[in-house]
This record gives C-alpha cells, sequence and structure tokens, in this order.
C-alpha cells in the first residue's frame, strides 16, 4: 500500500507573497503520503511553478504534477512550447500524457484541456470565451482547446493501454474535469461555462482499462468534491485563491490509501 496526498490549484501568483502557499503547506504531509498530486494550476510563471512543485521534495518522496489553464497565462510561449519548458525544468515529475510506476501503480497525469461541449448550448463556445480569461490570455499557437483534448485524451488511452499490463492500479489526475458530476449545478452563476471546465471525452479512458483506474484526482472548479464513478474515486481538493475559503486553505491535502 502506498500513501497518495491530492491538491490542486495552489495559484501561488494570486497569493501577495511568492512562498505563502508552500509554507501555508508544508505541515499539510502529517499522514506521511510517500506520494504528492497536484493536478493544475501552480503559477503563471514557468520557473515558479516548478520551483513551488520542486519544494515539495521536503515533504514527499514523489511530487507527481501536471499544468492547468493559469500556467499558459504568461503568454509568452505557445501551449506546446510551455509544456516543453516544464519537461526539462523541474525536478518534480512533469506529466504530460506520459506516466510513471510507483510501487506497482502506474500514475497517469495531463492537463486534458475542456472542448466546449457540455450544455448543448448553441453559444456555448462563445459564452466560454466571453467569461473566462483563456481566450485572450493563452497563446494557443493555432491549436485550440477541443484538439488539445483530443490530443491529450490520445496520450492518456496510449500510455494506460501500455501499463495495464503491468501494474496493479491505475491513478490518473488532470486540471480540467472529467466527468459531469464534478462540475457546478444548474442555477450556479457559472453552469453556462462549464464546457471551459470539463472534458467531455475524458470518460473514453475507461473502455482500455481493464477496470485498473480506481482513483482520479482533477482540480480546475475550485468546488472541492468527491464521488464515485465508474468503480473509479474521484477527488477534486482546490486550494484556490486568497478570498476563497476552501477545504484545503484550512486542511491542506487530501490523503487516500491505494
Amino acid at each position: 500500500m502506498i500513501k497518495v496526498a491530492i491538491i490542486s490549484d495552489l495559484h501561488q501568483d494570486h497569493w501577495k507573497t511568492k512562498g505563502l502557499v508552500p509554507a501555508y503547506l508544508s505541515y499539510t504531509n502529517s499522514e506521511n503520503a510517500d506520494v504528492l498530486i497536484i493536478a493544475g494550476d501552480l503559477d503563471s510563471n514557468v520557473d515558479d511553478t516548478c520551483k513551488l512543485a520542486d519544494h515539495f521534495f521536503r515533504d514527499y518522496k514523489h511530487v507527481l504534477f501536471t499544468d492547468g489553464n493559469h500556467e499558459h497565462y504568461s503568454g509568452k510561449h505557445t501551449v506546446i512550447e510551455f509544456e516543453n519548458l516544464l519537461s526539462i525544468n523541474s525536478k518534480a515529475i512533469y506529466l504530460n500524457g506520459n506516466s510513471i510506476v510507483i510501487d506497482d501503480v502506474g500514475f497517469v497525469g495531463c492537463n486534458g484541456w475542456y472542448d466546449w461541449n457540455f450544455t448543448g448550448n448553441g453559444n456555448e463556445i462563445q459564452i466560454c470565451k466571453d467569461a473566462t480569461y483563456d481566450w485572450t490570455e493563452i497563446k494557443w499557437g493555432g491549436i485550440l482547446p477541443p484538439s488539445l483534448t483530443w490530443r491529450h485524451n490520445a496520450m492518456m488511452i496510449n500510455e494506460i493501454t501500455s501499463l495495464r499490463d503491468h501494474v496493479r492500479e491505475i491513478f490518473v489526475f488532470t486540471h480540467t474535469v472529467p466527468h459531469k458530476k464534478g462540475v457546478v449545478p444548474l442555477g450556479h452563476p457559472w453552469y453556462e461555462t462549464n464546457g471551459a471546465f470539463y472534458n467531455s471525452i475524458a470518460h473514453k479512458v475507461f473502455d482500455v482499462d481493464n477496470g485498473l483506474i480506481k482513483n482520479w484526482a482533477f482540480g480546475h472548479t475550485h468546488r472541492p468534491s468527491e464521488f464515485v464513478s465508474q468503480g473509479c474515486n474521484f477527488i477534486c481538493n482546490p486550494f484556490g485563491y486568497a478570498h476563497e475559503s476552501t477545504y484545503a486553505q484550512r486542511y491542506g491535502v487530501v490523503t487516500i490509501e491505494i
């Protein structure tokens, strides 16, 4: 058995003091977890993202992370260029559709992205573009979110297919929301923008996992949740912005045994 700690959406750049977030979370490994999963949105600067991920080696033997949408807000690099920079600048393990095996458990991670396909509203794409900053802050480099969603899903499917005969369990983590139960509900002010948070094809990985995906961590919504579907435990534990009072700000990481 290994212990896995889960958190997302650290948003270090939204807190007034750089270093406040790692200082705040430095005490959180009270259950002596072996692996820390950070499901995206660490910082909007590539160097600070890597430094923040690397910081947690003080408390964890393994630190795995992926990028969220906010990592790409610097506007200096395209999405693909930024992915490449993260992969070479961090001591922590950056997963971008690839995997690592730890104690017979395969960990597969990626951003996941979103495909503007939740409500079925004919104006959904425009609503999402108007209501979120992604469209103006991210340098897309000619590859839009729906294409990135298909790209990341294909990478996850390939990785899971290669792992399934060699591990006892698979743990997936994405930044974007992989299941409709994880988005904000009808009546919420942000309901119409769920298409910019949700990956509508993420479920396709269950077609190839041979029942091995038992846990899936995600972020992006800043709405903590935990639920079970298709035999998989889905967990979202966002730290969030300074003005938000989240579970993670009060209690830190969520730790599970697998």
